[in-house]
């Protein structure tokens, strides 16, 4: 659900640390990508993997192995998902009809993206609301933008355009 680097790993790290309001959507993608390699490796038997897979995420040993590797490639400090901070100007692309979401244009979050400056402005960001297959009511926010100056969240908001973004069923 989150297009920017500050966002996307505060959603990777959300995962690792098990935290309540984490994207289980995104967690469980991650458990059945795990748990098919490790069944196709041998690392457990056919239809065990996923177990295997929770085991390691809830136990903390993938947080431990992430910072692991973190460190290994630079970072010089551990810190929790609460420690990455998004920019502080908003914007929300709100639904003007009742639906559900069939598609998201990625093309067009990209542009928004790189309208609000990324990657190299690592606070800005988009969170996406609705995704699709869930349903949405008119008022309802389908998107957040995320920008640090008010002529980025300009740029960013003259991207949001929801029949370019969205589509309805």
């Amino acid at each position: 659900r989150s297009v920017g680097p500050n966002l996307e790993i505060q959603e990777a790290l959300k995962i690792l640390e098990q935290k309540e309001d984490r994207c289980l959507e995104l967690e469980d993608v991650v458990l059945t990508m795990a748990s098919k390699l490790f069944e196709m490796t041998g690392v457990t038997a056919k239809g065990e993997g996923k177990k295997f897979a929770r085991e390691i995420l809830s136990s903390g040993r993938a947080l431990d192995k992430f910072w692991s590797i973190a460190f290994a490639q630079g970072a010089v400090k551990r810190q929790e998902s609460s420690d990455i901070k998004s920019a502080t100007l908003t914007k929300d692309l709100l639904s003007d009809r009742d639906g559900v979401v069939k598609m998201i244009n990625n093309i067009q979050l990209v542009s928004i993206a790189r309208a609000l400056g990324n990657p190299k402005i690592k606070e800005a960001g988009i969170y996406i609301n609705k995704m699709p297959g869930e349903q949405v009511k008119k008022g309802e926010k389908l998107l957040t933008i995320y920008a640090t100056t008010d002529s980025r969240l300009q740029k960013g908001t003259g991207f949001l355009d929801i029949d370019k973004i969205f589509k309805f069923s």
